[in-house]
């Protein structure tokens, strides 16, 4: 196992966990990446995870999805904001991949303390440049495109 880590501020924190050869080995394609668009206002992204939501209506754990609408930028984190529903990533998302047209864009940097509607979500920009350059120093076979 590989672990390589780019953390120059908490906020901005990526990590990769490369296992050669076991995902060959089990048929298992890597993530495809969205990288060469930068994220816009408007584009909405798609959010799987397990953490916790604002809603009742399934217990805290269950394997759930989203989808959340960039609603702008700050310091390098994409914000998006709950939905109407209490849904959006929350405790235990942190880290996910938050897709957009089936790429990997970002990645879920956290959800706000409380998890209701119009609350905040943040996500770290694979896009920017120095997460761009770490990812394709640390993946070069990887297609980043």
């Amino acid at each position: 196992m590989i672990v390589e880590v780019r953390q120059p501020r908490l906020a901005f924190d990526i990590g990769l966990v490369r296992f050669p050869g076991i995902a060959q080995n089990f048929g298992v394609q890597p993530a495809r990446f969205g990288l060469s668009r930068p994220t816009q206002k408007g584009d909405v992204l798609k959010v799987v995870g397990y953490g916790f939501d604002g809603t009742p209506a399934l217990e805290n754990g269950n394997p759930r999805g989203v989808s959340v609408t960039v609603q702008g930028f700050l310091n390098g984190l994409i914000l998006t904001f709950f939905n109407v529903d209490a849904q959006g990533a929350c405790f235990g998302d942190s880290g996910g991949a938050a897709t957009y047209q089936g790429k990997v864009v970002a990645t879920v940097q956290g959800g706000g303390n409380n998890c209701a509607e119009g609350n905040d979500n943040s996500f770290v920009d694979l896009t920017l440049q120095g997460n761009y350059s770490f990812l394709r120093g640390a993946i070069p076979d990887v297609p980043l495109g």
